[in-house]
């Protein structure tokens, strides 16, 4: 995994960095050919990467370097989330999957895949506890919302480490692009509560410790959320 020095490992797909515990991410965009399902040249760099598109740039090259991000905790979702934007916008023109991409769309291609580099920079604590806490129990607050090209939710857990003193750690957050069939934005906003309760259950079965309060935060009045 690069991007934060070369002690960085990968466990179960992740990108870690042992020595300041920290997850952390790379582009990893490779436009190489494959030789026996392997890559036959190095990852693309800031510096190399427009001279690494191919001049023919296909619906299968750029569906490829999209599912090439691991990422089970949705840490970097938004950012995929324009990915599959694109990916719909270039599944409407009906190209074949070899057929080049017009020029206007593949100058947004080439945006968002200058964007992973900035990736590089960003990183989350793998723990999310802090070491000092005075409450043993931590908040769980979710945020769920939708739109017209998406929902989804975002959860954090939060610690009381003072007399009015807390911290947060994104711990869990997924979205997905809305259907092709265009649905209403309150439609959506539910959608995106759905998420946000299978989220919640996911957490409560796999995190050691409970939670003394579990809070929902959507800005629609028709969810209502099962008691905790």
């Amino acid at each position: 995994c690069k991007g934060h020095g070369v002690q960085n490992i990968r466990v179960f797909g992740v990108g870690v960095d042992p020595a300041l515990d920290l997850l952390v991410f790379a582009s990893g965009l490779n436009f190489s050919t494959k030789r026996k399902g392997k890559r036959s040249g190095p990852d693309a760099t800031a510096e190399t990467l427009v001279e690494s598109i191919p001049e023919s740039l296909t619906k299968r090259v750029c569906l490829e370097q999209v599912m090439s991000f691991y990422d089970p905790n949705g840490l970097i979702g938004p950012y995929l989330l324009c990915g599959k934007i694109l990916l719909r916008q270039t599944w409407e023109l009906g190209l074949q999957w070899d057929d080049p991409i017009p020029n206007d769309l593949k100058a947004a291609w080439i945006e968002f895949f200058l964007k992973a580099f900035q990736l590089e920079r960003l990183t989350f604590p793998r723990c999310k506890c802090p070491p000092v806490v005075l409450d043993p129990d931590p908040w769980l607050v979710i945020f769920e919302d939708g739109s017209k090209l998406a929902y989804g939710f975002s959860a954090y857990v939060r610690w009381r480490i003072g007399d009015s003193v807390f911290q947060s750690f994104l711990v869990l957050a997924k979205c997905r692009i809305a259907p092709l069939a265009q649905i209403s934005i309150p439609r959506s906003e539910l959608n995106g509560s759905l998420l946000g309760v299978r989220g919640r259950k996911c957490l409560q079965d796999a995190c050691r410790y409970r939670f003394s309060r579990i809070i929902h935060m959507v800005d629609s009045e028709t969810v209502v959320f099962p008691v905790t």
